[in-house]
C-alpha cells in the first residue's frame, strides 16, 4: 500500500477512535473506553512507526503514555494515581532526552524565557489546587517540574532557531500540559468529570504535534549523514 495512504487512514482511524472515546465518556460509558483510550497510543506508534523502529527513546516514551493511560481508567486509588502520575513523568524524561540530542546549541537567555513562561504557568496552577492535592502534592509538583523543563527546552530551541516546526513541539508540549491541568482539576478541584471534550483533544494532537516534530528532525538528521556525491564529484575533478 501507498505509505501516504496508509498515513493517512492511520490518521482517520485516529481522528474516529479519539471522537468514539469523546462520546464514550461524555455519556459514562467508561469501561468500553478500554477499546478506546487504550488504542490512542498505539494508532499513533503505527502512524510513526518509520520513526520509533530506530528511536528507542521514544518508543519508551510512548510506552509510558499507554501505561498512563491504563492507570488513569483505573483511577480507584492512591497507588493507582501515583502510578499514573510517574508514568506519564517517564514518558517526558525521555522526549527530554530525545529532544536534548537535537539540540544544536544551549541559550541561557532563551531558556530563561521558557522559565519565565512556564514558571509563570505552574505558579498559578498550583496556587489554586495545591491545597486540594492532599497526598498527591509532591508528585504533583514532580511532575509539573519535570513537564516544565521539557517545556523550557522547547521554547529555548523555538527562539535559537525561529521556525514554524519548532514552535509546533512548544504546541505540543503546551497542550499536553493543559491537558494535565484539565485532568487534575476534574479529579480534585471539581470531583466530577467537568472538562472532557479538551482533556480527548489536547491529549491527542499534543501527542501527534510532538511525534510530528521528532520525525521531520529525524529525516533532516538523516539527510545530513548521507554523503553529498555532487560534492565529491566536484572535489574529484578539481583534484584532477
Amino acid at each position: 500500500m501507498n505509505p501516504l495512504r496508509s498515513y493517512k487512514i492511520g490518521l482517520l482511524a485516529l481522528l474516529i477512535v479519539s471522537m468514539l472515546d469523546l462520546y464514550l465518556w461524555y455519556n459514562g460509558l467508561l469501561l468500553y473506553r478500554l477499546g478506546t483510550l487504550l488504542l490512542i497510543v498505539p494508532i499513533l506508534f503505527l502512524l510513526f512507526w518509520n520513526l520509533l523502529k530506530t528511536n528507542l527513546s521514544l518508543s519508551i516514551a510512548l510506552f509510558f503514555c499507554w501505561l498512563g493511560d491504563l492507570f488513569l481508567l483505573h483511577d480507584v486509588n492512591h497507588t493507582i494515581q501515583i502510578l499514573g502520575v510517574s508514568s506519564y513523568m517517564m514518558a517526558h524524561f525521555f522526549f527530554i532526552e530525545s529532544l536534548l540530542k537535537r539540540i544544536k546549541k544551549f541559550s541561557l537567555i532563551s531558556f530563561m524565557m521558557g522559565v519565565l513562561f512556564f514558571g509563570a504557568y505552574l505558579m498559578v496552577f498550583f496556587s489554586n489546587i495545591l491545597s486540594y492535592l492532599k497526598d498527591m502534592k509532591f508528585i504533583g509538583i514532580a511532575y509539573g517540574l519535570v513537564l516544565g523543563f521539557l517545556g523550557c527546552l522547547s521554547i529555548m530551541n523555538f527562539f535559537i532557531q525561529q521556525s514554524r516546526l519548532q514552535f509546533s513541539l512548544f504546541g505540543g508540549i503546551f497542550l499536553f500540559s493543559v491537558r494535565d491541568v484539565m485532568l487534575t482539576y476534574n479529579k480534585y478541584y471539581f470531583n466530577e468529570d467537568y472538562f472532557i471534550l479538551g482533556v480527548d483533544i489536547f491529549y491527542v494532537v499534543g501527542l501527534y504535534l510532538i511525534l510530528q516534530y521528532f520525525k521531520t528532525t529525524e529525516s533532516e538528521i538523516q539527510h545530513a549523514k548521507e554523503p553529498n556525491f555532487s560534492t565529491l564529484n566536484k572535489s574529484s575533478k578539481s583534484q584532477n
